[in-house]
This record gives C-alpha cells, structure tokens and sequence, in this order.
C-alpha cells in the first residue's frame, strides 16, 4: 500500500500532467487546488510557490478568465512560437520530434508495460505522457525504474521546458503553474538522485 505522501506525489504528477495537457476548466482548476492543498499539509512542495498557486487559481475561476486561459493555453502550447513540449525538441540532435529521447521514452514505457491512451493522440515524449508515466510508476511502486526514469529525463529537460514556459507566458497562473512544477520536481530531485 502508498504512503499518503507517494499517493500525493502521485497525484501531483497528474494534475501538472493535466494542466500540460489541455486547456483548463473549472474542474482542472478546482481538483488542482484540493491537491495542492494536501501537499502543503504533507510539505512535499515549497509552501509559497504552492499557496501562490492556489491564490491565482482562487482569483482564475471566472468564466472569463478560464477563456484567457484557454487562449493563452492555445498561443503557448499549441501554435508555433510558442513552447514545444516534447523531450525531443529539447534533448535531440534536431529541432524536430521522433527523435532519439521519443525512442528510449517509448523503450521505457514498453519494459514498464505503460500505454499510453490512444485517446490523447499525444507522442510518448509530451511532457504530460511523461508526467503520467511518473505517476504510473509510483502507482505500480516500481522506485528503479522511477529513479532511472527521473534522472535521465524528467531532469534532463522539464526545468528547461519550465522556465521557456515562464519566458513565453504573460500570464500569471502559467508562471506559477510552471513555478511549482519547479519546486515539485526540485523536491523529487532529492529524493530520487
């Protein structure tokens, strides 16, 4: 059985993975919150990086401001000039997708035995496939792999990814979305290396 606090480093893994994944809504916003709100009981992210967070996500459910964030979603994710999200762009020879870090995630997740949802039409590098993957190695309490993982690719590239996310957006809620993602990946640094 999970410890609270690898259930809730579980669930942190899924909610980034969900606010890198698709535009957000009001229930995004609202079950992020509940989760946040149970890290800073357990003390699993840094205490001001994760109230802020719930302070602009208090000040962000107003329909018209869920709209912004769609829009400011869409410009940053999903046209170009914005960020690209897949470990390829930033770990590969290339400026392009499918190359050699796309193939060891997809070997990783073939040894684990993870699939990805056919649904999600997403590559296996996408920051949030990778994120889930984390979540879903903590689940099946498979720590070698968790570490292996962490270490030659969560590290290797999201902090990069989350300051050009920090960079591209105007936005606050982006900025401290990026912000704790940091700090949560800082205090996963630490115990997986």
């Amino acid at each position: 059985m999970l410890t609270s606090e690898e259930s809730l480093r579980g669930l942190n893994y899924i909610m980034l993975s969900s606010l890198f994944y698709k535009k957000v809504d009001l229930e995004t916003i609202e079950k992020s919150k509940e989760i946040i709100e149970a890290t800073l009981l357990c003390n699993i992210a840094d205490k001001k990086v994760a109230e802020d967070l719930v302070n602009v996500m208090n000040s962000s459910q107003a329909e018209e401001k869920i709209s912004e964030l769609q829009v400011e979603f869409t410009n940053m994710f999903l046209l170009p000039g914005g960020v690209s999200p897949y470990e390829s762009i930033y770990m590969g020879e290339e400026f392009r997708l499918k190359q050699e870090p796309w193939l060891e995630v997809k070997r990783f997740y073939y040894q684990c035995g993870f699939k990805l949802d056919e649904s999600s039409h997403l590559l296996e590098d996408h920051i949030s496939a990778e994120l889930n993957f984390m979540s879903y190695l903590i689940e099946e309490r498979d720590y070698n792999f968790k570490r292996l993982f962490f270490n030659n690719h969560i590290q290797q590239w999201v902090p990069r990814l989350l300051e050009d996310v920090k960079k591209c957006t105007n936005d606050i809620f982006y900025k401290k979305v990026a912000d704790y993602a940091t700090a949560f990946i800082k205090s996963e640094e630490i115990l997986l290396t």
